[in-house]
């Protein structure tokens, strides 16, 4: 599979598609799922910091761990670390990395779909803070991302549908990479697919005031839905998409949308009520001056943004 350039105004970085091997130099970030499944490569590897997998983790207490390793070793600006994980992993990591010493080089080794298809590109880095998603962060791009799709060998099933819904996502975005589908191309070349897409959105973008808005579809309600109910990520967004379908799409485009579910086998069986979400919609940190940018699909590949005041608000 051919490499990607990404341009970034922080400094230009690949996409490559190789096997990770570690290195004794390396410092890495990774979480107990990744140690067990390296087994002695990582358990051995003396340079490293582990912490629980998932949403667990995801808060500033871990970032500062990081930071305050990173001082006690002494780390110059140059030296880098390696967030070797799923998104958890990679958007802590990237934090840390971007507040030590006002910012150091990282790499982004994703071992989880949705990490592979998203989170790992385009320098969104953050954490949860007081039940918001993603709610304390910045972008800082990494040095250069690897994906190594054997990582996908091991990976459960309920966490291979988690990175589905963002690939899903994306062939809602692009009629091309939709229409692609139909063919069932392999997984390398559907993670391949993706991220020529987001390249695109985060190059003429960078710092989400415009096109990279699409990239949130599904996310407002989504991002509700996994913090408030529990539901994975991926299968979060997926419910978010099919709300906004259903409240500003039509008929073809909502059967278009459940026919790429089925394509991934994914059953979507919970029902969440728009009104009752909409009471924690104005809570995300996207908001602007009483404002919330919805992302609402026209058709596939026809994007636009309905701004949605919050009640009460006079701005």
């Amino acid at each position: 599979m051919e490499n990607i350039q990404v341009k970034s105004l922080a400094g230009d970085y690949e996409i490559l598609f190789k096997k990770f091997q570690i290195m004794p130099e390396d410092f890495i970030i990774t979480d107990t799922n990744l140690v067990k499944v390296l087994g002695a490569p990582l358990e051995d590897h003396e340079r490293k910091l582990v912490f629980e997998p998932g949403e667990v983790s995801k808060n500033i207490d871990s970032v500062l761990r990081i930071v305050n390793r990173l001082q006690a070793l002494n780390f110059s600006k140059t030296q880098g670390i390696i967030a070797l994980g799923g998104g958890v992993i990679g958007d802590m990591t990237g934090f840390a990395a971007g507040i030590f010493k006002r910012g150091i080089p990282y790499v982004q080794v994703p071992t989880t779909l949705l990490a592979m298809v998203d989170s790992s590109v385009g320098g969104k880095t953050g954490v949860n803070h007081r039940g918001q998603k993603n709610f304390l962060g910045q972008i800082h791009p990494p040095e250069r991302v690897i994906i190594d799709t054997d990582f996908l060998k091991v990976l459960p099933e309920e966490e291979m549908a988690n990175g589905y819904g963002e690939i899903i996502k994306y062939a809602l975005l692009d009629l091309e990479f939709f229409e692609a589908l139909k063919k069932k191309p392999s997984m390398t070349a559907v993670i391949a697919h993706c991220l020529r897409i987001k390249k695109r959105y985060v190059e003429a973008d960078e710092f989400d005031e415009g096109a990279r808005m699409h990239l949130n579809l599904g996310h407002s309600y989504g991002h509700i839905i996994e913090s408030r109910y529990g539901v994975r990520h991926g299968i979060a967004v997926l419910y978010g998409i099919e709300i906004i379908i259903k409240r500003y799409g039509d008929r073809e485009l909502l059967e278009n949308f459940y026919r790429l579910v089925r394509r991934f086998d994914i059953v979507l069986d919970r029902t969440f009520d728009p009104a009752e979400l909409e009471a924690y919609l104005f809570e995300d940190k996207k908001v602007r001056d009483g404002h919330l940018n919805l992302v609402v699909p026209k058709g596939i590949g026809d994007i636009g943004i309905l701004s949605v005041r919050e009640k009460g608000s006079d701005r």
